[in-house]
Parts: structure tokens; sequence; C-alpha cells
């Protein structure tokens, strides 16, 4: 029976070779042979190959098979062998004894890889049986080629044997090379494992799957299930009755609109540093970018491009393959998830990856491969009569003066300054911040103390004295910016009133240094998860001194401070934020009792009158000079999430958020789609139609 597996389209084979290039894909690398130069042939009872677990002696195996034809130095295996006893070492005699749970099987034949990812018990059994049937018939000689077929077997205990064949024959790696063996029952077998995939005729069993939030079917084998998850896409599984980003092999398909990139740039100009923001130095390998032109279902030819990125998380390997093309305007993006050096991993994830692409059409009004045609609104198409701009928050702000005495700032109308009322001098304590939305805030504290300066201090100390208050002081270790806000929370918690709280800070991640604080400390700039679970940016910075007390190091902290909006506004937002910041000033008074509560571990603020206005200058250059690419991923991500694009307005020389159809009914000269180098401007004001 034949398995029809959609004639290797061009995406297909560009995509198998990339991945084989990358990761290993069918190399001979799975098996960890010794050096002896003969195995004999293993002598124990025989698994019944048929699988109802009973013992008997194979048909024509035993211990007196003559040796195989050509250099007996070289060949291992024995004629008349089974191959599932010849290969102990893969750790196939396990058949007869119990049943794979899955099979992973890719046949390649000339410049076609033909894959089976999974399959229901009673195909698993017909190909098992098939196996157990193979016997060595010959030794062939080395082979010179680097590609082999391969049938995967994954157990129960999640462990896994993989054997290598060569057309019909055994392709045997003695870690020095690969031997040929010919086959009893090698065409059969192949015959058996190809065509029992699918539901016995010349298709897979598909099923039409359907993304109504972002618009979008696809088709996929029956057994494969779906799931939706707002802000990542529409996963396929591959096997299984769940499907969720932590289980592996899958697929993800994302509809995005307004990014402002086209399908052959996305790759380079976001995808590729949006994995270097999130993984680091996790991220270990990129591949070049590939042009695919691949055949769809419907008999149109689109062009698309594919990148492989191999990655750490949790201590594995993992591997992405994305694929890009344009739809209806809109960009939709295809990554497959599998598990490096896992063949049935990789066979199951590229297989479903390539149903997904083929089958893949828009179910809403837009035309694939065309821009709808615009509707101009009521009243005109090439003038401002038909909209209106309204400002801006960030760029309608009106500043009035604050002045408690002790410190003075420019403060927006209508924004909340909030002092600790416990905090003496030295221990100031204040944050300035909009009711309306309290993630615009602006933080600042001169000196904490109440932290160990790593966990063996922290330890020691609980120890010896379980009973004290210090022993419920957290630690901080290692000594940046970073870890003192991921533990932020935990840090001001017992600092807390009645009237004092601050913005809870979860998931804090750096993206990035942008200086370093006259103190020593590290500015960096980073992101946090709200209450809400939204995402927050901001500038961050905190430097300590270690202090030794109790046999113990413990730390004090100087000039912290955070400049923080919702991601989405805060390029809008800094200028602001850096205003208020570098507008602080301390009074005369304010100063003389800092001086007179300094201790010798703190001489380095002496002069704070004017710290927040010296260290603005570092912050605003540190901004000015920072990483110019995530801003504008994260820009256009969150025009994409909110439903704009962006404006410039060439005569006001200002940038406008607009809704998403307004280039579609605005044909003037006036209005123009912004650049990349734009996105790293304030929002100066919102286009709304009338």
């Amino acid at each position: 029976m034949n398995r029809l597996w959609l004639k290797r389209l061009a995406l297909f084979m560009v995509m198998v070779m990339l991945v084989s290039l990358l990761a290993g894909c069918g190399d001979d690398d799975d098996d960890d042979d010794d050096d002896d130069d003969y195995r004999k042939p293993t002598e124990q009872t025989t698994p019944d190959p048929g699988g109802n677990g009973t013992t008997q002696d194979p048909p024509g195996g035993n211990s007196t098979t003559q040796d195989p034809p050509g250099n007996p130095s070289e060949a291992l295996l024995k004629v008349g062998e089974y191959v599932y006893l010849a290969l102990p070492d893969l750790n196939v005699n396990r058949i007869g004894v119990s049943a794979p749970k899955q099979l992973a099987i890719t046949q390649i034949k000339g410049a076609s890889n033909n894959m089976i990812a999974t399959m229901d018990s009673k195909q698993i059994d017909e190909v098992v049986k098939a196996f157990a049937k193979l016997k060595v018939t010959s030794y062939d000689g080395v082979s010179s080629s680097s590609k082999q077929s391969s049938v995967t077997f994954v157990w129960s205990d999640g462990s896994q044997s993989t054997v290598l064949f060569e057309g019909s024959k055994l392709a045997y790696n003695t870690g020095k090379e690969v031997q040929l063996y010919s086959l009893e029952g090698g065409d059969e077998f192949w015959t058996t494992a190809m065509g029992s995939g699918g539901s016995g005729g010349d298709t897979e069993d598909l099923k039409t799957v359907t993304c109504t939030e972002e618009k979008f079917e696809t088709q996929v084998p029956e057994e494969c299930p779906t799931l939706y998850k707002s802000g990542d896409g529409f996963y396929i599984g591959a096997n299984g009755a769940d499907v969720d980003a932590n289980i592996i092999p899958y697929v993800l398909v994302a509809r995005w609109s307004g990014l402002g990139v086209s399908a052959q740039d996305y790759l380079s100009e976001v995808a590729t540093p949006a994995f270097r923001n999130t993984y680091g130095d996790n991220l270990l390998q990129i591949s070049e970018q590939e042009k695919l032109d691949v055949q769809f279902a419907d008999g149109v030819t689109r062009t698309m491009y594919g990148m492989a990125f191999r990655y750490n998380a949790s201590g594995n390997s993992l591997w992405m393959y994305r694929v890009v093309g344009e739809f209806g305007g809109d960009l939709v993006t295809f990554t497959a998830k599998y598990i490096d050096g896992e063949a049935w991993s990789e066979n199951q994830a590229m297989s479903l990856l390539e149903y997904a692409v083929v089958y893949f059409r828009l179910t809403d009004a837009k035309q694939v491969d065309n821009k709808p045609t615009p509707t101009p609104k009521p009243g005109g198409n090439n003038n401002s009569g038909d909209f209106r701009v309204v400002a801006s928050d960030s760029a309608s702000v009106k500043y009035t003066k604050y002045d408690n005495g002790l410190f003075s700032a420019d403060v927006p109308e209508g924004w909340v300054v909030n002092v600790h009322e416990l905090a003496d001098y030295l221990h100031y304590t204040f944050q300035i911040y909009d009711p309306k939305n309290p993630d615009r805030r602006v933080y600042y504290n001169i000196r904490l103390e109440g932290l160990f300066a790593s966990e063996a201090d922290y330890k020691f100390f609980k120890n010896a004295y379980p009973t004290s208050v210090l022993a419920q002081m957290p630690w901080v270790d290692p000594h940046n910016t970073e870890e003192f806000f991921k533990k932020f929370n935990e840090v001001m918690e017992p600092n807390y009133t009645a009237n004092f709280r601050c913005q809870t800070m979860k998931n804090f991640r750096k993206i990035e240094q942008i200086g370093t604080d006259m103190f020593g400390g590290d500015i960096i700039r980073g992101t946090f998860k709200n209450d809400s679970g939204e995402d927050i940016g901001g500038v961050f910075s905190v430097s300590y001194l270690v202090a030794s007390l109790y046999y113990v190091n413990v730390m004090y902290t100087y000039n912290t401070y955070s400049l923080t909006a919702p991601e989405s506004e805060l390029t809008s937002w800094m200028p602001v934020l850096e205003h208020i910041f570098g507008s602080i000033q301390f009074s005369n008074e304010f100063v003389k009792g800092v001086n007179q509560e300094l201790t010798t571990v703190s001489q380095g603020i002496r002069n704070v009158a004017k710290i927040c206005s010296e260290t603005t200058d570092i912050v605003i250059s540190g901004w000015e000079s920072r990483q110019a690419s995530y801003d504008r991923i994260s820009q256009k991500q969150s025009d994409a999430t909110l439903g704009y694009e962006r404006v410039y307005d060439t005569e006001k020389d200002m940038i406008y958020r607009a809704p998403l159809d307004f280039f579609d009914n605005y044909s003037g000269d006036r209005y123009q789609a912004v650049t990349d180098n734009q996105y790293l401007l304030p929002v100066d004001g919102y286009i709304e139609w009338k």
C-alpha cells in the first residue's frame, strides 16, 4: 500500500535539508558501539516475533551460522541473525516482550523524505511484527552515504531505539563506519512500514481544524489535538489528547497584522532579535534564512521564508523551525518545535508542519496574497476632514511644582506623590505615579538595609539565631540590579505600611544594561508583569555596599530607583519619567539631616542634594543609546495587538497611532507610514475617524 505524503514539495525538501545540516537529521550518530572485531550471536531465549510473550528459538538463528562474506575484521553481524537480536546495544530485543508506544519512521528515497510520525496500536503491531522477521543474509561493505532511513521505537519508559537503513539494507553504525547488510524481508518490511500510517489508501486521514480567533484553517492528521492561546497562537499537537507549549513536539500557527515588516525581513528583523532577547546565552544556534517556493494544496505556489533556531530550555536542547509567509496583507508564522537529537520528535514536528503550511487558508473576507480593496470613508479620501488627531496623554502633560520642604519635583498634573511616612532622612523613600495608570511611576529610595549578602550568609545566621528578627531578612546574590528587582516584592514587603505600598513586580527580566550608576550599580532596561499580567517596562538601578555583621555579610543598597510604564507606551512616557526624576532636588534642611545620620559606610551619599538630576544625565544617555531592535519589535507587536498602525505627519513632524485601515482610506501625501527608526520616537497623538 502506498502512503501519499503530499509529494515532497519544495518547502519540505528545503526544510529537511536545512534541519538535517544543522541538527543531524538522519545522520548515523545514534549508536555507541564497542570496538571489538567480532560480536558473537546473542545466546538467549528468543521472544516470539508475533508479540505474544512466548519463547522459542528463532528459525535459522543459531550460533553455528557462518561468518559473513567480506572482510571479517570489519563485519560485526552474523548471517542468519534476527536484526532485533543482532543489535543488543540498541535495546530492540524488547520486541516480543513489550510493544513500543510509538514509532517514528523516516524513509529516504533519492531527494525525498517520507515520514510517519505516529500510529495507532494496530498499525504499530503490524510494523513491529514485520521488523521482527528481518534477518541478516550478507555483509555488503561500508556505506559512503551520510543519510540513512530510520525506524525509532519509543518505549513506554521514554527511552528510544533507532535502527538505520539504506534502501532495504540494514545500515549498522559501528562508531567508526556504517556497514551495510542485506536483509531477508527488507522490501516487505518497508512496504508494511510506509503503508501503515494512513487509512490504508493513498491519502492520510486528515481533518480540517479552524482557528476562529485568528480566522484561518488548515488540515492535519485525525489524531492531532489543537488549542488556541491568546498571545501565542494556534497550537497543533503531534499526538495525544493534550496540547500546549510544554508538550513537545508541536506546531504553532499565528497570524500578525500591522507589524510593518515584510515576510522576507520578518525572520531577521523581528524573530531573530526577539529570540536573542528572550534566550540570551541559551540561544545556541541560528541558521541562515532560506527562500522557499511552496506549492499549496489549492495549486498556488507562494514564496515563503524559513529559519531554524536551537536553544536551551530548563536543561534541554530544543529546535524551532519557523516559516513565514504573507496572506491577505498579514504575516502568518508556522513554528515547528522539537527535541534536539531525537529523530522521532523531529519527524513528527516537521511532517505536521508540512500539513499545516500546505493546507493553510484564511477564512475571513481578506483575499489571499492581496490586500483588501480600500473603502473610502464618507466625505472624501485625501484630506483630514474625515478624521481628527487627539493628543496623547504623554504629549499633553502639564507639570506642577511639588515641594514638601524636604524635596521638590516637577509632577504631572493629577499625579500622586507618595512618601513613606516612617522613613528618616537617610532611608527616605517616595514614589510619584499616575492614579489613572499606577504603572506609570517613578520610585526612589536613598538607602535600604536588611539584606544578607548571600544564601550562605542567610542560612548561617538563621541556624545560629533562629528566633532573631534578622533571621527573616531576604538575601540577594549576585549583587546586581536584575537580581534585586527579581526579589523586589520580597525585599519591600517588611517595609510596607497602610499608606505606602509599591507596585508588584513579577517575572522581572533584564533586557540590557544601558549604563553604570555614580555609585557603581548597573543601570538596566527591564520588564516585569504587574498583578494583571500586563507587560511593564522601564529603567532600573541599585548600588550595593557589603558590611560584616555577626560573622556573616549583610548589604546596604543605595540610590535605588525605577522609572516604569506599560511596555506598549514606554517610549512615549520615558521623556516624562526622565523629566520627573531629573527635577527632584533635596532641600538644605534635608541634606543637613542626612549628614547628621551618616555613618562611615555611607559617605558616598553626602552630596545628596542633586543626586537625582545628576543620575538622570546617565539614564538619558543610556536610554538614547539603548538596543533599538528590541523597541522596534515590542512597539510593532503592541500596535498589532492593540489594532493600530503608526503614521508620520510630515507637516508637524509628529508620530500618531492610527486605525489599521487608515491607509486603506487615505490617499493624501501629508501622512505617511513610519520607518523602522521612527518606531523609537514617542507617540504624539491618535488618529480617530469622525
